[in-house]
């Protein structure tokens, strides 16, 4: 899910491809697992991440729009699953930690390499946390 809020559009919309992926393995699970009826029971927010999976292939006029777009599908996710949680509060805690860096930016008293090496490590914690997702 952090993925979907990258600068890189490529690796955005390669993210809501996955949700493609995703639905599918949901469906595959249902026709072979009798046991559970409906693949909303294996995938709470299924249409959600349909639509986030179609939005990929729908051009776009630019950045700005595209995460419009995500947004509003993302604000239909209507049950809170433990993935969508930390995906969530890591999004907030990287927000939060980039806002107050970029926030004293021209007042901290820092090297240039310092800020930058402080930047870089806020986003080396962000990639091992996706790694272990």
């Amino acid at each position: 899910l952090m993925y979907l809020w990258s600068i890189d559009m490529e690796a955005v919309l390669v993210a809501m491809s996955c949700f493609a992926l995703l639905c599918e393995e949901a469906d595959i699970r249902c026709v072979w697992d009798e046991v559970t009826a409906t693949v909303t029971y294996l995938l709470p927010n299924y249409h959600v991440y349909q639509e986030l999976a179609a939005a990929s292939t729908v051009p776009t006029t630019g950045r700005a729009a595209l995460q419009k777009r995500i947004t509003a599908l993302l604000r239909k996710i209507e049950k809170c699953t433990p993935g969508c949680l930390q995906a969530w509060e890591d999004t907030f805690i990287n927000w939060e930690n980039l806002t107050k860096l970029l926030a004293s930016y021209p007042k901290a008293k820092l090297e240039d390499g310092q800020i930058a090496d402080s930047f870089h490590r806020t986003v080396g914690k962000r990639r091992a946390s996706h790694q272990s997702s």
